[in-house]
C-alpha cells in the first residue's frame, strides 16, 4: 500500500469529525532527520444503525528523541451498505492496519501538519501508518477501551522542568 491515497468507494461515504487536537513541544533538536515517531491508536464502535456506523478514534503520536507529542481524537461516520462498511474495517494482512485507519489518518494529517508548524516541531509523516514493521513500535490494531491516560501537558511536566508550548482546539 506504501503511501497511496485511499478513497472511499462511490457507495461508501466516510466523514471524520475532529473533536480534540492537542500538541505539546517538550524538547529541542536541530536534527529532525533523527526524529522517529511512535503512534498508538484507539478505535471503537460507538453506534450502528442501518447503513450508518459511528466509530470513535484517538491517535497519540510521540517522538524519539522527545521533541513533541500530538493527540487527535474524534469520531468517524461511515455511511453505506454493510458489505462496503465491512470491507473498510478489514485488516490489511501486510500491515495489520484496518483500511479505515488509513482513511481517518489522511483526513486528520492536515491538522497535525498545521499544529506542528505552530509548535516549530517535526511533523508526523503523511505515511506514518505505512511505516515498515521494523520501525513500528506498537501494533496497529483496535485496542480495548482503557482508562484515560494523563493529559499530555502533565506527562511533559512530569518528565523534567522544561519550556512547554501547547496549542489546543476544543
Amino acid at each position: 500500500m506504501g503511501g497511496r491515497e485511499i478513497e472511499p468507494s462511490e457507495e461508501l461515504e466516510v466523514r471524520v469529525e475532529i473533536r480534540h487536537l492537542e500538541g505539546t513541544r517538550i524538547g529541542n533538536t536541530s536534527d529532525y532527520s533523527s526524529v522517529r515517531f511512535d503512534i498508538q491508536v484507539e478505535m471503537k464502535e460507538e453506534e450502528r444503525r442501518g447503513e450508518e456506523l459511528t466509530l470513535s478514534f484517538r491517535f497519540s503520536i510521540s517522538t524519539k528523541p522527545p521533541v513533541a507529542k500530538f493527540e487527535v481524537g474524534g469520531r468517524t461516520i461511515i455511511l453505506g451498505p454493510s458489505r462496503a462498511t465491512e470491507a473498510v474495517l478489514e485488516v490489511d494482512p501486510e500491515t495489520q492496519v484496518p483500511t479505515i485507519l488509513y482513511m481517518v489518518y489522511q483526513k486528520v494529517f492536515t491538522s497535525l501538519f498545521l499544529l506542528s508548524s505552530f509548535l516549530d516541531s517535526p511533523c508526523p509523516p503523511p505515511d506514518l501508518l505505512y511505516t515498515s514493521k521494523g520501525r513500528r513500535t506498537t501494533p496497529m490494531t483496535e485496542e480495548p477501551e482503557q482508562p484515560e491516560s494523563p493529559r499530555v501537558e502533565d506527562q511533559a511536566v512530569a518528565q523534567e522542568p522544561q519550556e512547554v508550548e501547547a496549542v489546543k482546539q476544543g
